[in-house]
């Protein structure tokens, strides 16, 4: 059974998370009209190597220096010239007010990042008050109530950080207030993990297009000297390689691509799997992410999770694990074949399983054999829901892993699927197709308790 997130936490009910979302966003019409009095324009944004679109990143220069002093959007100030030259060790705005230390070098007055809103947030913001804000410095100003909060990771020194860990490791223990860890484009070359004792940590990038987080480690990597949670001097283990790590509840990622680098391992060779995202914290969500990689790109160990909007790719066993996870309005890409998921259900009792509704799943060639999944555990569950199959689906469709005594146990299921690859006709005999009662407990937020943690839904 899933562990319940009161239980491993700090008290921060739903009610009070929305309402400082609230509280955010509402901030912005005060904000926009104080800008607007400032004569901003455009300047030195297309000049900077961000590997932005030139919109995604513009310093708003506001001339006057009586309105500098007066409407300044609290923690967004441009950082000193000494924080461009070097990496700082530690946050370099007053940790009292929240505000950037003020350099007597800039002669023009405070800058603010810009964000392409639609980029890295999509669609998740279908409340009213969200919905009309388009702009992306919309985004920033409105995190600014929090601003003490705020933490921005930018690998050219325009932040507080150069790299994504440092920003996490800055995050105090058992915190029980959301931190904001905002990501500017560009490609951090870094291994991230967020320990399980960090909660309440949302990270933001710039979209996943422009935020890449990318490391190559495989399950039989050495593991380093200086890692203290791993076994030094032996091979990583699947667990281990990940890229990114979340161990934390209450964590929420949007905009960002995780990738693992390493390449596709021959076959029936051993040590070949390769993490780009290993999740273990429960009440876990992603928007409009990706998740790039070969063998075992996606590690759903366990908890709570829901994934929208993203991007999952790889070849073998892609979506593995024991987690309780949705994933909707997901493109599902195999880039050869293999299998989608392998899910590691142990009883009949455990409540996990993996749903996959309204996802596309697609294929890199014609000659790519897919199977929907195959039997880790034996009593594996997985949904699928009115998703879009390509012709790449094995007409079987799912794989005992070698044990037939797994089909008596397994819960393999599709529902209202469409395209060539989604015909029950060849389907296995030891998998349903559902009805609609039968498929309903699967296809909403319900299936994860998400009305009671999810924010956006």
């Amino acid at each position: 059974m899933v562990t319940r997130a009161a239980n491993i936490i700090p008290t921060h009910n739903k009610g009070t998370a929305a309402k400082e979302e609230k509280e955010m966003w509402d901030l912005l019409h005060q904000r926009r009209r104080e800008l607007e009095e400032c004569d901003a324009r455009t300047t030195v944004a297309e000049n900077l190597r961000f590997g932005l679109h030139p919109r995604s990143l513009r310093l708003l220069l506001c001339k006057s220096q009586t309105q500098q002093q007066t409407r300044v959007v609290q923690g967004l100030r441009q950082p000193p010239i000494s924080l461009i030259r070097t990496s700082p060790a530690s946050p370099s705005h007053n940790a009292s007010s929240g505000m950037f230390l003020a350099s007597s070098e800039f002669s023009l007055s405070s800058a603010w990042w810009s964000i392409p809103i639609k980029d890295a947030v999509g669609t998740i913001h279908e409340k009213p008050y969200r919905r009309s804000f388009r702009s992306s410095q919309a985004f920033m100003e409105a995190r600014s109530v929090n601003a003490s909060r705020l933490i921005i990771v930018d690998q050219f020194g325009f932040g507080h950080f150069q790299t994504i860990q440092a920003a996490v490791d800055s995050i105090p223990f058992n915190n029980t207030r959301v931190y904001t860890i905002l990501v500017t484009g560009g490609f951090y070359k870094e291994k991230v993990s967020i320990p399980h004792n960090k909660p309440l940590i949302r990270i933001q990038g710039f979209g996943r297009e422009n935020t890449l987080i990318s490391w190559n480690d495989t399950a039989a990597t050495f593991a380093p000297f200086n890692d203290p949670n791993t076994r030094p001097g032996r091979p990583l283990g699947t667990f281990h390689s990940a890229t990114v790590a979340v161990n934390a509840p209450n964590f929420i990622a949007r905009g960002i691509t995780f990738q693992n680098t390493a390449p596709t391992p021959a076959n029936g060779s051993s040590g070949g799997q390769a993490v780009a995202l290993q999740v273990s914290g429960d009440q876990v969500a992603f928007y409009n992410c990706s998740f790039r990689g070969r063998q075992d790109t996606l590690y759903d160990h366990k908890g709570r999770h829901y994934f929208r909007n993203c991007y999952i790719e790889g070849s073998v066993d892609f979506i593995f694990g024991d987690g309780l996870s949705l994933y909707k309005s997901c493109q599902i890409h195999a880039v050869d074949s293999g299998f989608i998921t392998a899910q590691k259900r142990q009883n009949a009792s455990e409540d996990t399983g993996f749903s996959i509704v309204d996802c596309r799943v697609t294929g890199s060639n014609t000659s790519i054999e897919l199977y929907l999944g195959r039997a880790w555990g034996p009593f594996s569950r997985v949904v699928y829901a009115s998703c879009y199959m390509d012709a790449i689906i094995a007409p079987q469709g799912w794989h005992n892993w070698g044990d037939e005594a797994r089909e008596l146990t397994v819960s393999y299921n599709e529902f209202n699927c469409s395209g060539p690859g989604a015909r029950a006709s060849k389907r296995v005999i030891w998998s349903r197709q559902l009805d609609s009662s039968e498929a309903s407990p699967f296809v909403n937020i319900s299936f994860v308790q998400g009305d009671q943690w999810l924010p956006y839904e």
